[in-house]
Order: structure tokens, then sequence, then C-alpha cells
């Protein structure tokens, strides 16, 4: 169990295509820890897709080309940050090397079931110890009606 999440950092995809499947994870962190702050790390990309949703503290743009240095600086500029939740949706390194009390677990494996991208991304964030009902609908409240209502169906194996 997840104790005193204030800050958080969601690190998704480059692809706008992507990145939007990782929106349900977002939606997901902002219902189960409604005052804890947001921030995510995307590539510059999809920045404009992260930049219009008002869940988002802050989108730090990451561009995977820049030089090593200059990744150390954005590696530093993080830990200053103090995340206590670091999800980490790209397999990379940022969540050791930030140093969060908690985060997405860099190996593990996903029940065959799973197929649909939005389902896998969903199932890390279960996996890092986030506790929640699972969305039928990958449909975010900020993007107007048409959700569905929440059901266990996808996460029946777990």
């Amino acid at each position: 169990m997840l104790k005193n999440i204030r800050k958080i950092l969601l690190t998704t995809l480059t692809n706008i295509g992507d990145a939007v499947l990782t929106l349900p994870v977002a939606l997901v962190l902002k219902e189960r820890f409604p005052s804890a702050q947001l921030d995510v790390l995307v590539g510059p990309r999809a920045q404009g897709l992260f930049r219009k949703i008002p869940y988002f503290r802050q989108t730090i743009i990451y561009d995977k080309r820049i030089i090593l240095s200059e990744k150390i600086k954005l590696v530093l500029k993080l830990r200053k940050e103090k995340y206590d939740l670091i999800v980490d949706l790209r397999h990379s390194l940022f969540p050791l090397l930030i140093g969060a009390r908690y985060h997405t677990p860099l190996l593990f494996r996903v029940p065959e079931q799973i197929r649909h991208k939005r389902d896998f991304h969903l199932c890390k964030l279960k996996l890092s110890g986030v506790d929640f009902t699972p969305l039928e609908s990958p449909t975010p409240p900020w993007a107007g009606k048409g959700c569905l209502p929440r059901t266990n169906s996808w996460c029946g194996a777990y």
C-alpha cells in the first residue's frame, strides 16, 4: 500500500498515439491521489497533448537525443523535486536515477490476456502498488461526455 503520496511523476511515451494510450494512467493517478501534485515527463512530439490537461502541474520535455550532460542536468533537476511515486511507462532507468520512494517495476510480467496497450499501462500501474478499479473506457473526463461505467472486466486474472 502506497502511503503519503504528495508528488508523482508520470513518464510517458514519445509518439502521440502511444502517449494517448497512457492517459488512463494519468486519470487513475489523479483519482487515487487527488491532492498529489502530478507532473509528466514527455517527448517533444507529444508535449502539446499533455500541456492541455489540467491534471498536470508541469509538463517536462525529455528529448532522448540531447547530449549526456543535459540528461544528467535533467536527472538532477528531477531528483530535487523529491517525487514520492514515479510511474515510468518508458521502461527506463529514470525511477532508479531519480530516487523516488515508490516506482513501477523495471522487470515485470503482464498476463497473456492483456493485449491492448492501455491495459498494459494500467497493469504496470497496478503492479507498482496503485490500487484502483480499472476503467472500461479510456476516455478521461476532460474529453467530454461518453465515459462508460467502471468495471473489473479487463483484470480478472489479478
